[in-house]
């Protein structure tokens, strides 16, 4: 019997000393995730210097840290000049609004509704000079009269009568007797 109590006792011990193991692992595990944590909360804060640092000094020719400004500046424009390639190969263009693609010719975002207003036309060749208002001595150029609305067809300038009232003839005029009105 011996050797099965001490059996039992070593498997105990053995089981014990792993369970404590894996209980150590899983601490371990847990404060690495927050550490990656935290090295990312330094590494977006560092970022978010450089931007800001970048943004305060990019036209600074004499900063210390000029040549990694422009190649920031050099790499965007590189970037946009690709952006644009693929909007042109996908045949799209980028809503100025809520960034969204949508096809080059549309006046109207299809996601937030923005206007665009009319689509890139093909270059005129000379346009035409827009008539000059005439000089009427007074030093400046006098605005051109504003244009008369039409008259609506039907519509002799006077409000029309109310449909619930029948035109009626004028007053006669009344005579007052003992204090009652009269017709005359």
């Amino acid at each position: 019997m011996a050797f099965f109590d001490k059996l039992g006792e070593t498997i105990s011990t053995k089981s014990k000393g792993v369970a404590q193991k894996a209980k150590d692992m899983a601490e371990v595990s847990d404060l690495n995730k927050q550490i990656a944590q935290c090295n990312q909360k330094i590494n977006e804060s560092y970022m978010e210097i450089g931007y800001y640092y970048y943004q305060a000094h990019k036209e600074d020719g004499d900063d210390p840290f000029a040549a990694q400004c422009a190649n920031i500046r050099q790499a965007m424009d590189q970037a946009d000049a690709l952006r644009s390639q693929i909007q042109k190969i996908k045949g799209v263009k980028v809503c100025p609004n809520c960034h969204a693609e949508i096809p080059r010719d549309s006046q109207f975002c299809g996601y937030c509704g923005y206007r665009l207003g009319m689509p890139e036309a093909a270059p005129m060749a000379q346009p035409t000079p827009a008539p000059q208002p005439e000089n009427y001595g007074y030093g400046q150029p006098q605005p051109a009269p504003e244009p008369t609305p039409a008259p609506q067809p039907g519509y002799d300038g006077h409000a029309p009568p109310h449909p619930a009232r029948e035109p009626t003839a004028a007053p006669q005029p009344l005579e007052y007797k003992n204090g009652q009105p009269q017709p005359v």
